[in-house]
Formats: C-alpha cells, structure tokens, sequence
C-alpha cells in the first residue's frame, strides 16, 4: 500500500483522508450527484431542442418542396422519399434524448428517497426539531431537501 509520489514517501499514515462521515458524507454526495444530473439535464435539454429545430425545419422544407411540385405539376403530389428517412432519424434522435431524461429523473427520484431517508433517520435520533447544531455551516438538512 505504500509508494512514493515524487519525492514524498506516501505512507497510511499520511494519506489525506474526508473529515465527513455518516449523513453529513451522504448528503454531501447526493449533493454532488444533484449537480452532476442538472448538468445532463441541461445537456440534454439544449440537445432535445436542436433536434427538435433540425424536425422542424425538415418538415418546413418539405412543406416548401411539395408546394413547388404542386405549382409545377398537379399530377405529382407525394413528398419526396429522401426527406421522410431523414425525418424519421431525426425523431429516433429526439426519442432517445427523451429516454435519457427519463433515466436522470428516475436517478434525481431515487436521490430524493435518499435525502428523505436521511432526514427520517435524523429526526428519529433528534427528535421533530433535529439536530441543534447543523451538520454543515448553513443549512440543516431539512433544507437539503
């Protein structure tokens, strides 16, 4: 378990541990965690919209070429094959944006259990007020939640 890292020996001993524990580490990750999938979310979001703008402006073209065709020629009134696969992509792009963001609710649900857990757990040990001293500078845990 021992090595050297440059030219401090690294020992066990000497190793940078967390000061938190218990609760105040579980909030402390679900904290990071929350964030972690706000910024999927948001990734997500903005990815969903472009793909929704790139639909949006495939049907819109389409709309434009068959009123062309139509100008040109009654006779021939169908869209052209070549759009509808690329419109069809498109949307198994945007169904899969909206499965991911189905799986980041569904993980920001079960951090939220946690956090309940968390706060149930406290109340047992403390009573309705909780804790008199709050585990972290600011906020107690009711307000993580």
């Amino acid at each position: 378990m021992d090595g050297e890292a440059g030219d401090v020996m690294v020992t066990s001993a000497n190793r940078k541990r967390s000061v938190v524990t218990g609760s105040a580490r579980k909030m402390k990750d679900n904290a990071a965690d929350w964030h972690n999938l706000m910024m999927r979310w948001n990734k997500l979001n903005e990815d969903g919209f472009n793909v929704a703008e790139k639909i949006v402006n495939i049907r819109l073209s389409q709309s434009d070429q068959q009123l062309l065709v139509g100008e040109s020629s009654s006779s021939s009134s169908a869209a052209p094959a070549g759009g509808a696969a690329e419109l069809e992509d498109e949307c198994c792009k945007l169904q899969d944006v909206v499965n991911k963001m189905v799986a980041v609710v569904t993980k920001m649900e079960c951090l939220m259990t946690s956090q309940r857990g968390i706060q149930d757990l406290e109340e047992f040990q403390f009573g309705p007020e909780g804790r008199k001293v709050p585990q972290f500078h600011t906020w107690n845990t009711k307000q993580f939640g």
